[in-house]
């Protein structure tokens, strides 16, 4: 039996490569396997075991103390478990496990008590609870150079959880918001500070002790140093390679010109800078703390690598692909292009990074031409190195030349990709938006425009360099320099403007199909302005209505209806308990109301599924990930949805094209004193006055959304407010009347 266990295993692994992850054709992480038991137990249990376990060992006093934090940790952390960005029994999850088998190999009494998560976040991150899940953010594992540098980051996360540090740190809170003595004037900066010194205070604790975690282990000593380099700089791209601007010029419009910054803004980092109300203290003396420590205890020799090298390296790839994907669906559309462009390098002619350069680039010339570039710049702490010559071109060319660079780039992706529907799409929606917003520009247009212009794209600027004393991050092209100080460069202005923007369309008109399509474009007057938008506001709108449209519903699938109830009376207005009580009896009266009306009702919420209901939590993510990207898309313009998830897959799996989205807000407010007060002086109308002022006041806002998820169109739409009680025939009432108009097309 042993033996076939060992066969079974080898082949495993031997054959584990033939079902990885195809990068040419990546597609998003999901959950594997069986859900875990706290994805799907009640937050409520959890906080009535929790109850139980703190009276047992602290009495009924520090339960009287915690009861509020270990009420809102159950809340909070399953609202995190559920929202889709956690991921379980993926490879990344499972390699960051094996990681941390490794780093508690002495210690199997800890490893028990620990849960290892990959969150979809491109942020370098890692942070632990005191339940003891620890998550680690795909932007992290993206950035390290090797597994020791992980297995070190666990340790100081490990240690968080030892040390208790979340309780710790409320309860010092509790201590600091009633102790009025040690405050003068200023009182709530001056509280919000020494909240911040005692979290600092944690950092470097869980720094030393997770040192010595770490110092157990068999990882290498020399490692330790480059995590800080890799903490230090967790605002930037993991490589600083010059970008290569024939990505989104080619192929007609290398002839525009490009103009590139005249001087280059080098990455300079001060690894000393500590922000007075940060939660951490700087990384320089972080740093400093833990190689004073490490210099007595030094061991040089160790291995880098534990579990395995060549799978540290597929997951860094797979985390790679992911935050590219996840920097999309931010919007972060410049990271984007170039996080594809870092990894079009070792991975050559990859479809996938070719189509990610062109949504990015879709997506900058759809809001270039809105005149709205900056709500998708990337962020000012982000402005150095290639990002911000990246950003320079984009920000200071005209929106027609982005746009043409754009049209150029979706049809040239077109034309490589016909088969790829979202590409036509794109290719499509950017010549249209050029009639749309520059009919005139467009119109001059010929099918034989004059030959291009030779002028060729500006040179590449040099990186000034930097000859002060500091620990340089070695890396090819711009080097990312870390210094004890601050350095800056003033960012150079003044863009160009060409006046000859019809001359790189030219290549345009070689294309057949784009010749077809601008000649239907050129014989009619599109302007699509008005019609979606009126159709959105209809929800996005706070008044008491509805909206149908003339489809047949005979089924909906509703995703994780919501329910929350707050108190503006009390400090921590979120009910938690009252709020999961009145989600269950909002989803047994939607089923109750949509029966009534003959609709079929199936809801997808965590809190209905098995351990064995993998599929349906996946889709649950899927859907919730659509309707994000849709409502982006919509609200930006009509833009083509990019990434589009397979919802035709989940249509037919559940038998129906609709899915619904409904939430509902219970409002408890303090009671009208000043109204009361009014009637209370009339004298015949003094007891309404009374009753208004002793009794508090009740509001609810609730909508309803139900979409087709093939054709992206609202089915039914309803938004109300009212300032009643949401007691039993309220929602019985308001619910019946939503599935009458779900269910009787509009007339």
């Amino acid at each position: 039996m042993r033996k076939e266990l060992v066969l079974l295993a080898l082949m495993a692994c031997l054959f584990r490569p033939l079902f990885s992850q195809n990068l040419n054709n990546y597609q998003p992480l999901k959950s594997e396997g069986q859900i875990p038991e706290e994805f799907l137990v009640k937050s409520s249990e959890k906080y009535e075991q929790d109850k139980i376990e703190l009276v047992k060992t602290e009495g009924r006093s520090g339960l009287k103390k915690k009861d509020d934090f270990i009420l809102a940790r159950s809340f909070v952390i399953d609202d995190m478990l559920t929202s889709g960005k956690v991921l379980f029994n993926d490879p990344i999850s499972e390699y960051v496990s094996r990681v941390a088998d490794k780093l508690l190999a002495k210690q199997p009494q800890i490893r028990e008590k620990l849960r290892f998560y990959a969150v979809k976040s491109p942020v370098v991150n890692a942070y632990t609870v005191d339940k003891g899940i620890v998550f680690v953010n795909v932007g992290l594992l993206a950035h390290l150079e090797s597994e020791a540098q992980l297995a070190f980051i666990l340790a100081h996360e490990v240690q968080h959880f030892l040390g208790q540090h979340s309780m710790k740190q409320f309860e010092q809170n509790l201590t600091i918001d009633k102790d009025k003595t040690l405050f003068s004037k200023d009182e709530a900066q001056e509280k919000y500070l020494a909240k911040c010194l005692f979290s600092k205070e944690q950092e470097l604790e869980a720094d030393l002790a997770g040192l010595e975690i770490y110092l157990e282990s068999g990882y290498s000593h020399e490692a330790i140093d480059g995590t800080f380099d890799v903490l230090v700089l967790s605002d930037f791209p993991y490589s600083h390679q010059p970008f290569d601007y024939t990505l989104i010029t080619s192929p007609g419009t290398p002839i525009l010109g490009l103009t590139l910054p005249p001087h280059a803004k080098p990455i300079v980092v001060d690894q000393d800078e500590e922000h007075e109300f940060g939660t951490h203290p700087s990384v320089g003396k972080r740093r400093q703390a833990v190689m004073d420590v490490l210099e007595t205890k030094r061991q040089p020799g160790r291995p880098f690598f534990l579990v395995d090298e060549n799978e540290f390296y597929r997951v860094r790839d797979l985390a790679r692909f992911e935050i590219t994907h996840l920097l999309l669906k931010d919007k972060e559309y410049v990271l984007c292009m170039y996080n594809s462009f870092l990894l079009s390098l070792d991975f050559p002619n990859n479809p996938y990074l070719e189509k990610k350069i062109t949504q990015s680039m879709y997506g900058i010339s759809c809001f270039k031409i809105a005149h709205k570039y900056h709500k998708v710049a990337p962020d000012s702490s982000r402005l150095y190195g290639v990002i911000y010559d990246l950003d320079y071109v984009l920000d200071n060319e005209s929106p027609e030349k982005v746009l043409i660079m754009g049209l150029n780039k979706a049809w040239s992706y077109h034309q490589k990709y016909p088969n790829d529907e979202e590409g036509r799409q794109m290719a499509y929606d950017l010549l249209e938006k050029m009639f749309d917003t520059y009919p005139e520009f467009a119109k001059k247009l010929k099918k034989d425009p004059p030959p291009p212009l030779p002028v060729a794209m500006e040179e590449e600027p040099e990186v000034e360099k930097d000859n002060s004393k500091s620990k340089v991050f070695e890396v090819e092209g711009y080097k990312p320099t870390i210094v004890s100080g601050k350095e800056s460069k003033a960012r150079a202005s003044q863009g160009k403007v060409d006046k000859n923007l019809e001359h790189g369309c030219f290549q345009l008109f070689e294309n057949e199909e784009f010749v077809q399509k601008y000649g239907e474009l050129a014989k009619i007057e599109v302007n699509k302005e008005g019609e979606e938008q009126e159709e959105f506001k209809v929800w996005s709108s706070r008044s008491n209505s509805w909206k149908r449209t003339s489809d047949i519903v005979d089924k909906v699938v509703y995703i994780k209806p919501e329910f929350h109830k707050w108190d503006t009376r009390k400090k921590n207005a979120t009910r938690y308990l009252d709020s999961e009580k009145g989600n269950d009896k909002m989803m047994a009266w939607m089923k109750e109301n949509a029966g009534l009306n003959g609709v079929s009702l199936e809801i997808l919420n965590a809190s209905e599924f098995k351990n064995s209901d993998l599929e349906a939590f996946n889709d649950m993510v899927e859907l919730e990930d659509w309707s994000e990207r849709w409502f982006q898309a919509r609200k930006n313009d009509g833009m083509v949805m990019l990434d589009r998830p397979d919802v035709e897959r989940i249509s037919e799996k559940y038998g129906t094209k609709f899915f619904g989205w409904t939430g509902h807000l219970s409002l408890t407010k303090s009671p009208n004193y000043l109204m009361g007060a009014m009637y209370v002086c009339y004298g015949c109308t003094a007891p309404i006055g009374i009753v208004m002022m002793l009794r508090p006041r009740k509001a609810f806002l609730h909508y309803n959304v139900v979409l087709n998820v093939e054709s992206g169109e609202i089915v039914f739409a309803s938004v109300h407010e009212f300032d009643l009680s949401d007691g039993p025939e309220n929602m019985h009432s308001l619910l019946y009347d939503n599935f009458i108009h779900i269910k009787n097309p509009a007339k």
